[in-house]
């Protein structure tokens, strides 16, 4: 009996000690709340949840894992949130937050149910559990493929159907059903009208699901070259989903019956017989009125026998619908798999400086030797005109020839184009070289109207003349078109001179800079050096713009130097300025030697009437007379003095 009293002790000891072991030290006190309240959310958004945990146990803290399962809907998923893992002291309780974020797209909408864990690390672990869930909002919502929701198309008007296709996601948390797409717009040109007919490949679509939009497109063989636009909408009922542009862009035909191969109709530039692909430039790039268009260009052939292929590389003003500039050359390619079946080709074409608009395309077009309507393939990209306020450019330079000789007199048209946005009231155009003595300019300064304006032109014409001191060699002449604040556009011009004959005189100014005022008389002084070992006649030419041009007689003796002057008038009205004055020495009608001096016109102080012409001309070498005569006095001079030097010694 005492036995069975011990046993019963025990039993009821164990069952104590079992009783106590059963009641978990951490527990799930409270939660979970929400924020927002209810714990709903829209795609993209985030919910916040917490839940209270106690550790009851009085003497140790412990530390917890906190973990959640996997938010589910059906076959739809929110994801398994992050929960960090916390210390709770002894007998405390702490709030366990953790946030679940929405995704932003294609998640249907209702309650995603999961569970919160709770364990700690012993050996056999105290755990708790508690569920919640997350709501999604309603939401309809469409994304395309699209770059900025736009179609474009480039294609030409040949009757051919032109298919693209883009893609549609349901990027909402409803089912979108009964969807139905239209096209809307202006596709007609008056005459004729460009087929447009959308279609979806599905009439329904579950959050996430895609379906893919082809747009038939035909253009009648007619339609004016023009780009022409509209919309795509993609509706669910009444309810709009999205609406896409559509833009068609009707491009000139390149080739003859459209592209081809093996006379059948192709649609892009990389299928067909005669493939084009343009290395270089790339689309966008950009360049200015009058620039070089460098190009690489391959063509491969893929028919089975050789080829001779033209290449034609054309600019193409798509406002205006015309034709700027064409270049071509010839290719011979082998058969598909041979060595040359692909050649490269370099090609140069260069943009008018008269380009009235900037809407510029490059087409480079392949075709069959002698047979276009059978085999014939084109590529396009699009030119970045730079169109900029100030830009003044020199055309060209012309001359009718560049072959000089010493004396030779020359004249060079510059021809300049403002391509710029903007008038230019100031133009001033020079020719210079510092070797030959050329530094001339427009006589003053002109206008150029903007770009897009009559007066967008104009020529300047300049004569110079070779000296025949320089050497037998070849001469750059520099052109300059000065505009704008301290802006000048530069070309060159190079020249020869040869057949050069010794120097046979030379004239030097004695002035090189003479300040007088408008209607005034001024004289030009100068020496002239025979180099000759005969006595030479040679003649003076005093040329400018603002004086009538004078001609003077000069007589030299042998490797003798004499100086005389040249009276100029100085025409009445002349502008205030600095103008040259060239000054040429003749011998038999040839020009032997020029210089040019400056006359400054001006008023005020230092601006006077500097004829010199009375004193001058005394000294003057063909003024025999006046020298006869002071010769004359000198002697009568020098006989009285010894008179006086006779007479005081005796």
């Amino acid at each position: 009996m005492k036995k069975l009293f011990l046993g019963l002790v025990f039993a009821l000891f164990l069952v104590a000690g079992l009783a106590s072991a059963a009641i978990p030290d951490v527990t799930v006190t409270a939660g979970p709340t929400y924020t927002p309240v209810g714990g709903s959310a829209d795609l993209g958004e985030t919910v916040t949840v917490k839940f209270t945990v106690t550790n009851s146990n009085v003497t140790a803290a412990i530390d917890l894992e906190f973990t959640s399962t996997e938010l589910k809907l059906g076959d739809y998923s929110l994801g398994t949130p992050t929960i960090v893992s916390k210390q709770i002291a002894a007998g405390a309780s702490e709030d366990i937050t953790f946030q679940v974020t929405v995704p932003s797209e294609s998640k249907v909408s209702g309650t995603y149910n999961g569970i919160f864990k709770i364990k700690d690390g012993a050996a056999v672990p105290n755990e708790d559990s508690k569920a919640y869930s997350i709501i999604v909002k309603s939401k309809t919502a469409m994304t395309t493929s699209l770059t900025a929701e736009k179609l474009s198309l480039k294609i030409p008007a040949d009757e051919i159907d032109y298919s693209p296709t883009y893609t549609v996601k349901n990027t909402g948390s409803v089912a979108l059903s009964g969807l139905t797409i239209q096209q809307s717009g202006d596709f007609s040109d008056g005459s004729n009208t460009i087929t447009v007919s959308p279609s979806l490949s599905k009439l329904s679509l579950n959050p996430g699901d895609e379906a893919t939009v082809t747009v038939k497109i035909n253009a009648p063989k007619k339609t004016e070259v023009n780009t022409y636009s509209g919309n795509i909408t993609i509706m669910s009922g009444s309810t709009i989903l999205k609406t896409s542009a559509l833009q068609i862009e009707i491009e000139p035909k390149m080739c003859k019956d459209g592209r081809r191969t093996d006379s059948n109709p192709i649609t892009s530039s990389n299928t067909g017989n005669i493939r084009v692909e343009i290395n270089n430039p790339d689309d966008g790039d950009e360049y200015d009125p009058g620039d070089d268009v460098d190009m690489e260009i391959s063509i491969t052939n893929y028919k089975d026998k050789k080829m001779d292929v033209v290449v034609e590389a054309t600019l193409y003003d798509m406002t205006d619908d015309k034709e700027l500039v064409t270049v071509e050359d010839t290719l011979s390619l082998d058969k598909r798999g041979d060595t040359d079946d692909e050649q490269t080709i370099d090609l140069t074409a260069q943009l008018p400086y008269d380009l009235e608009n900037d809407n510029v395309r490059l087409f480079v077009k392949a075709y069959e030797d002698g047979d276009e309507e059978v085999n014939c393939n084109y590529e396009s990209l699009d030119l970045d005109i730079n169109r900029v306020n100030d830009n003044v450019l020199i055309q060209s330079i012309d001359m009718e020839k560049s072959d000089f000789k010493c004396g030779e007199t020359g004249t060079l048209t510059v021809s300049l184009f403002n391509v710029g946005k903007k008038d230019q009231t100031n133009v001033i155009a020079t020719l210079e070289n510092t070797e030959l003595g050329i530094n001339l300019k427009s006589e003053a300064p002109f206008e150029l109207k903007k770009y897009d304006k009559n007066g967008n032109s104009a020529t300047q014409m300049f004569t110079f003349t070779i000296p025949f001191s320089v050497s037998e060699k070849p001469y750059t002449l520099t052109a300059k078109a000065k505009y704008g604040v301290n802006k000048e556009a530069v070309a060159i011009k190079t020249i020869t001179v040869a057949g050069c004959v010794a120097v046979r005189a030379e004239v030097t100014p004695m002035q090189a800079e003479i300040k007088t005022s408008a209607g005034s008389k001024i004289s030009v002084p100068f020496k002239v050096k025979n180099n000759l070992a005969t006595a030479s006649v040679y003649n003076i030419e005093v040329l400018s713009t603002i004086a009538d041009s004078v001609t003077k007689q000069v007589s030299v003796a042998p490797n003798q130097e004499s100086t005389s002057f040249v009276e100029l008038t100085v025409k009445e009205g002349t502008a205030d300025g600095t103008y040259p004055v060239s000054i040429n020495l003749k011998d038999n009608g040839n020009i032997v030697d020029t210089k040019t001096i400056s006359v400054v016109i001006g008023t005020g102080s230092g601006f006077t009437d500097v004829t010199g012409s009375t004193i001058g001309n005394l000294f003057s070498s063909n003024n025999k007379w006046l020298l006869i005569a002071g010769n004359a006095i000198l002697v009568i001079l020098v006989l009285l003095l010894i008179v006086a030097l006779v007479r005081k010694k005796q």
